[in-house]
């Protein structure tokens, strides 16, 4: 049994993503309460910004680079 004040992933859950172009991604996913959306942008092959919505209503972002050793 799990004492998290937060349980996460109880249910059904999963998610898709379409490659609309090679560098432009639609992604959306269910967490077993929530839905959410958002799209990924690859820029240079190393750069990553994201962007979405969760539950369809709260703004949330991110930016990542991407390199091999």
């Amino acid at each position: 049994m799990l004492n998290a004040q937060h349980h996460n992933f109880v249910g059904l859950f999963g998610g898709i993503d379409f490659k609309i172009i090679n560098a432009l991604e639609l992604m959306s996913e269910y967490d077993g309460l929530h839905s959410n959306c958002g799209l990924r942008l690859k820029l240079f092959d190393h750069i990553s910004l994201l962007g979405g919505f969760l539950q369809y209503k709260y703004l949330s972002g991110g930016a990542a680079v991407n390199f091999q050793l």
